[in-house]
């Protein structure tokens, strides 16, 4: 089963998303925050990345910056697509 790391702070937005997701049959792994986004893609080793540009600890620049080198030093290939809900 193809595995989603979804990193966004907003709880509504990402439990929604998340079931939408998992309806369609991938496996997704939630994180609050970049922090524990980063944590997580090591352990987990998604298949894609949906990660939240405005974040209040560790946005998502800095951390897709992160996850990238991660992704390079690793043999693992995880596409990353930067999201925001913010208006």
């Amino acid at each position: 089963m193809k595995k989603i790391l979804l990193v966004d702070d907003d709880l509504k937005n990402s439990m929604l998303l998340k079931r939408f997701i998992e309806a369609e049959g991938y496996e997704v792994v939630y994180a609050s925050n970049g922090k524990v986004g980063l944590e997580l893609y090591r352990d987990v080793h998604p298949d894609l990345i949906l990660l939240d540009i405005n974040m209040p600890e560790m946005n998502g620049l800095p951390n897709r910056y992160s996850i990238s080198c991660e992704v390079m030093s690793l043999s693992n290939r995880s596409f990353i697509l930067a999201i925001n809900s913010s208006g």
